[in-house]
This record gives C-alpha cells, structure tokens and sequence, in this order.
C-alpha cells in the first residue's frame, strides 16, 4: 500500500498533507506552518539540507539516526532507522513537549559553517589555491 492510501485510513485528526514540491522561495514560509520536522531514512544522509532548513526555522526535528544526522540535531530526536513504533512515539513525546532537546537552536548558515571548519583539519593561515583546468588531450 502506498504511503498516500495509508495516510487516508488514519482517523480524522491526523493532519498529514503531501504538498509534492515546494519551490525554493517559499521553502522558510512553508516550514514555518509545521509543527515539527520528521526524516524517517533508511538509508546513508550525510547532510540533509532539510534538517539545515529546519534548523534554521527552529523546528523541532525528528530522524532516524543514520550517518551524519545525529550531529545535526539533538539525541532525543534520534530514532533507529526502520522502527515505526519508536517514530510514533518520538514524535508524538515532541508534540507533547516532553524531548526539549528535539528542538534544537536554529542554525544559520555562517554557524553550520563555522563548526564545519572547526573539525575540518584545514590550515586557515594559508591563501587558497586556485583550482586549474587540467590540460586539454587532443588526438592526432
């Protein structure tokens, strides 16, 4: 059963909506009528540019813990990846306010940046290179 024919069996309360996509632009407006970010993934996320976008809006943020989720928010919003009971009760303790740590600060851009740089063994001192083209190979 598709997800869209399981959210029409839920009672008449639950509030899921897919809005398909969402243009850029509108992106901050669109998050700001959430009540909270869910990313239930089962596989490898290095750096879901949503959870940044949820950050930044100051959501709190529910996710299953694989890869680099888990230094993007709190360990109270962290969920194993593939356990819907554990995902139901994560996000329904966060609706209730009973994980405080799944809202975590909003992050701006320049502060994401900064603590990048901070773990990132980059010699800051030194001026960049710049990147060349590598040659250009022509047959004869």
């Amino acid at each position: 059963m598709l997800i869209m024919e399981q959210a029409l069996t839920l009672p008449d309360a639950a509030r899921v909506s897919f809005l398909g996509r969402i243009p850029h632009e509108r992106v901050a407006e669109t998050l700001a009528t959430y009540d909270a970010l869910v990313v239930p993934s089962l596989v490898m996320e290095n750096c879901p540019g949503v959870i940044l976008e949820a950050r930044a809006a100051g959501l709190p943020i529910i996710a299953s813990n694989v890869g680099g989720v888990s230094e993007l928010i709190g360990a109270e919003g962290l969920v194993p990846p593939g356990e819907p009971r554990a995902l139901a009760q994560a996000i329904y303790l966060c609706l209730q306010g009973a994980v405080p740590s799944a809202r975590v600060p909003a992050l701006s851009v320049a502060s994401y940046l900064t603590k990048l740089l901070s773990v990132l063994p980059i010699d800051q001192t030194q001026t960049p290179t710049p990147l060349r083209r590598p040659p250009q190979h022509t047959r004869s």
